[in-house]
This record gives structure tokens, sequence and C-alpha cells, in this order.
């Protein structure tokens, strides 16, 4: 069942293709398919049944993965197989159709996944876009049009388009525009690049005393993704910087909070010597 939802692209590829040999299997087998009327019928009802049946499979998964009743699981498969056997063309009248209800079945299950994958597709596009805005404290009504359009181009990831934006406004990129670009090159994984563009800007910063905690926090997210001791340090120095700026940013907050997790021992620090070290990075 798990491979069934990591895997879902190649399960409805493969289920496509399976239904659409078995159909090519049954209509030349079974020549009795004259009528254009029952050939589109049945070929709309076995689109229906494959998207049912992708409806209950996407149930069951769900409720593997929350390990709920096994008994409700069974329920729905035989529900699922119900559903395939009662529609499915066995009359003596109608056997010559039953390659059209297959390969309907198999376009609904890929009928089923477009529209699931665009969904998702859009509720990923919406929460990179909502990270960006969380990360800064300008209101949504308040940008301007280039860091919108800045915005969209993270959130559907074309880095060569918003590097392009990028680059035609680089001496004079807002906070929101610098936010978008450090976020950029953090999942792009090009560390150094945004090790060396934070600490520039946060120079320039220094002069003039406008500092943005969430400038730190990349730093912070940066050091602590490339994982050695030493970046580990620096995290929690950016960490304390991003929390001096900003004291009540809670996402700074909550990244030293896990991060501090991280480094607790399974069975609990023995004595007191052993927590102070622990808590050392945000009480030295």
């Amino acid at each position: 069942m798990v491979i069934f939802f990591a895997r879902r692209r190649s399960v409805a590829y493969v289920g496509f293709l399976l239904s659409s040999l078995t159909a090519v299997v049954l209509w030349l087998s079974i020549r009795q398919h004259d009528s254009v009327f029952l050939i589109i019928k049945f070929c709309i009802q076995g689109a229906v049944v494959g998207v049912v049946l992708r409806m209950l499979l996407g149930a069951v998964v769900g409720r593997t993965l929350l390990a709920t009743s096994v008994d409700t699981q069974k329920l729905l498969l035989l529900l699922a197989v119900a559903v395939f056997l009662w529609l499915f063309p066995f009359a003596r009248d109608y056997r010559g159709y039953a390659s059209c209800y297959v390969f309907g079945i198999g376009l609904g299950l890929m009928l089923h996944f477009a529209v699931r994958s665009e969904q998702h597709s859009r509720a990923r596009l919406y929460r990179r876009a909502k990270t960006i805005i969380r990360m800064t404290e300008e209101g949504s009504g308040k940008y301007a049009p280039i860091e919108l359009a800045a915005i969209r181009l993270f959130a559907k990831q074309d880095w060569k388009e918003l590097e392009n934006l990028l680059r035609r406004h680089e001496p004079n990129l807002s906070t929101t525009m610098l936010i978008v670009k450090a976020s950029m090159l953090r999942v792009q994984g090009k560390y150094p690049d945004i090790l060396l563009f934070i600490d520039d800007e946060l120079k320039k910063r220094e002069e003039t005393g406008d500092h943005n905690p969430h400038l730190f926090l990349h730093k912070a997210f940066a050091h602590g993704e490339i994982g050695r001791l030493e970046d580990e340090e620096e995290m929690f120095k950016a960490l304390e910087q991003a929390l001096n700026t900003e004291p009540e940013c809670l996402l700074a907050r909550a990244t030293l909070g896990l991060r501090l997790a991280e480094r607790l021992p399974f069975r609990g620090a023995n004595d007191a010597e052993e927590r102070q070290s622990i808590l050392l990075p945000i009480s030295a």
C-alpha cells in the first residue's frame, strides 16, 4: 500500500497500460461490438468505475498510513470489487463490449490521477508562495508587482526566469526579493553562494541599521543543512542573531527548539553538566 501511495504515477501508467492491452485482447477475441452507442456507453461506464476504484484505493491507502481499523480497509476493498463486478458486462448480448469496459477503467484511472495531480500541483504552488509571504513582514496586499512575479516564479520553481528577474533588479532588491533569492539558492543547494550573498547583504544593512531576522534565519538554515560541526556552531549564532533582531520571531524560536531537541540523547541528560552542554548554544 505504501508503494501504491509513493509511486502513484507509475501505478496509474501501469494500470492504464494493462487495461489497454487487456481491452485489445478482448476486442480481437470477442467480435460482438457493432453498436457505436454501446461502445461509448461501456467506455463511459468503465471510466466511472475506474475513478471510483482509484478513490476507494486512495481511501484504503490513507487509512493504512493512519493505522486505522483493518476491517474498514477490507470493507473498502470489497466495495471496490463489488462495483467492478456489478457493472461488468457479463450478459451474452453485451459480452463483446467487455473490452470497452476494461479500457474505460484504465481511462478513468488516468483521468482521476491527472485531476488529483493538478490539485496537488496547485497546492504545492500555494504552499511555496505562502512560505515566502510568511517570511516577510509585509501584508499580502502591499507587494509590488515585481515582488509578486518573483513569488510566483519561486512557487513554480522556474529558476531560469527567476534568476533573470533578480539579475535585472539586482542593485535595488527589496527585502521580499532578497528572501526569494535566498530561498531559491537554498532549494538549489548552493550553500556557499547563499552564505556569501547573505553576508554581503548583512554588511550593507549593518551600515543602515536595517536588520531582518529572516536573513539570519536563511543563514542558519544553510549552515544547518550543510551539517558540519563548525556549521552547527554558526547555525546557533545565526539563530541567536535572528532572535536578537526580532525576539518574537516564531520561526526562529521553533527552529532553535527543534535543533536543540536534536542534540538531546535518547535517554535524556544524566547530570547537570551534560544538560548545560546541550543548552550551551543559547547560553553562550
